[in-house]
């Protein structure tokens, strides 16, 4: 292979309830690097938040038994390469040519060794779709959204806020209950 060229890998652990793992990457033949979207889900757990984090890293080839095999080393942060956050995605993997393997990652406070690798068949807008990130409506970000000029934009703004502010009338109608909570227990 010559170039760039886009790589689309879904890691898949044998135990129930496990994060499967949905890579869309960019190859850099020319530097050996890799970037792109890792989007892990947990299919078999109902109202599984699906995240979609920003992975990079590099890859090898290597001889194995006479055959070659590319070494995939891949990390990720939700705040991307140029966060001082430490990672929370790690992943190396050994492909047989670029469309399977096995690998072993860790995400959160889970890790998974001998997973099944293999070319994934979801374009990365339908997957992505499913990530929605949680956005603070500080002054900022409605400024922002007022000086954009999309109304698409504003009215989602609109949106969130009123679900955020009627969360805080959640909020508002439980802070009673935790001050009544608090004089209990240090009035013993």
């Amino acid at each position: 292979m010559v170039g760039l060229f886009l790589l689309d890998l879904t890691v898949a652990p044998q135990e129930l309830g496990a994060y499967v793992v949905n890579l869309h990457l960019t190859v850099n033949v020319v530097s050996k690097h890799l970037s792109g979207v890792a989007i892990i889900s947990q299919p078999g757990i109902w109202g599984s938040p699906t995240e979609t984090i920003p992975v990079w890293g590099s890859y090898g080839t290597v001889t194995v038994g006479g055959k070659q095999v590319n070494t995939l080393h891949l990390v990720g942060s939700p705040a991307g390469p140029d966060s001082t956050l430490a990672p929370t995605f790690y992943l190396v993997a050994v492909l047989d040519g670029w469309t399977s393997g096995t690998a072993s990652f860790r995400y959160d406070s889970a890790s998974y060794v001998d997973c099944k690798v293999f070319q994934s068949s979801a374009p990365v807008e339908q997957a992505a779709v499913k990530y929605q990130p949680i956005h603070a409506l500080y002054a900022v970000a409605l400024q922002d959204a007022q000086v954009s000029g999309d109304t698409a934009r504003l009215s989602a703004t609109i949106s969130a806020a009123e679900e955020q502010l009627k969360a805080f009338e959640a909020v508002e109608a439980a802070l009673p209950a935790l001050k009544a909570e608090i004089a209990r227990l240090e009035a013993k």
